[in-house]
């Protein structure tokens, strides 16, 4: 699987707050490909105060914007 699959999603979470799901698939962070957790890890890192998830969920896929 491409990606990084969501497990779980705690309340009140930064996570939740952006709206991800369990069972999300993030694909993508703004322009940068995701493959598998640790390119998710290494562009989180890279990115400013505010960028895009390119997400997957149940087939369909979707953006997400998360600010820090």
């Amino acid at each position: 699987m491409r990606g990084s699959q969501v497990v779980r999603v705690k309340a009140g979470s930064p996570a939740s707050r952006v709206g991800l799901h369990p069972g999300d698939v993030i694909v993508g962070i703004d322009t940068y490909d995701i493959r598998h957790t640790e390119h998710l890890y290494r562009y989180a890192e890279r990115t400013g105060m505010s960028y895009r998830l390119r997400i997957q969920r149940k087939g369909v896929s979707g953006w997400l914007r998360v600010v820090r």
